[in-house]
């Protein structure tokens, strides 16, 4: 299994500003179809062109472990700042 992580960012006035980014665990063979996705996102995002696109492939030594799913709150707030 591999940790795949994408980060995509534009540089502007000497500030790197995030503009898209994402992360998913995969088996090797889908290695190639998720470098084109994470790519394809990048590119494509609403935010803006990216003119830089990092993405990381680290292979995870051990098999992840399954957590379940936290519980969904809805908080009041004083403010909408």
């Amino acid at each position: 299994m591999f940790n795949i992580r994408m980060r995509a960012s534009r540089t502007t006035n000497r500030r790197e500003h995030h503009i898209s980014g994402a992360e998913g665990i995969y088996e090797k063979s889908a290695i190639s179809k998720m470098i084109k996705a994470y790519t394809e996102r990048a590119l494509n995002h609403p935010r803006g062109k990216p003119d830089k696109i990092v993405i990381t492939i680290e292979e995870i030594k051990q098999k992840p472990k399954k957590a379940g799913i936290l519980p969904v709150k809805t908080l009041k707030c004083g403010s909408p700042d």
